[in-house]
């Protein structure tokens, strides 16, 4: 809630549930987690740790994976058309041409953890 907002972060009660689990899954096991600070009791921020290189990028991605677990759903609008072209002699085959977009509603856990091109649509629509 401190680094994106109170609306980023579900409530308490409202914790992902698995409605179906496959067959064989595991019911739990212990995550990896990212290093706690002693003086706040809370998640060190990637820059704090002052770790460097390949250790830096990995707890990065620790650090927003956690992060991202905890936060509200993000919503989306998907568009996708498909427009059929044929040849007016119709010597040849037809084509059929896509389309699709996405409009992020509401960016949820998406704030915490994206790839390279979430974000270039995030920094566009904020």
């Amino acid at each position: 809630a401190e680094l994106f907002g109170p609306d980023a972060v579900q409530p308490a009660d409202a914790a992902r549930k698995n409605i179906k689990k496959p067959k064989g899954s595991q019911e739990a096991h212990e995550p990896i987690r990212p290093a706690v600070s002693d003086a706040r009791g809370t998640f060190l921020l990637p820059k704090e740790t002052k770790l460097q290189g390949k250790e830096a990028e990995l707890y990065e991605l620790i650090f927003q994976r956690t992060l991202a677990s905890v936060m509200c759903d993000a919503e989306l609008d998907l568009t996708s058309v498909d427009i059929l072209g044929q040849p007016a002699d119709r010597s040849r085959d037809s084509a059929i041409f896509r389309a699709s977009g996405r409009v992020i509603r509401k960016h949820g856990w998406m704030l915490a953890y994206l790839d390279s091109s979430d974000e270039q649509q995030v920094d566009s629509q904020r």
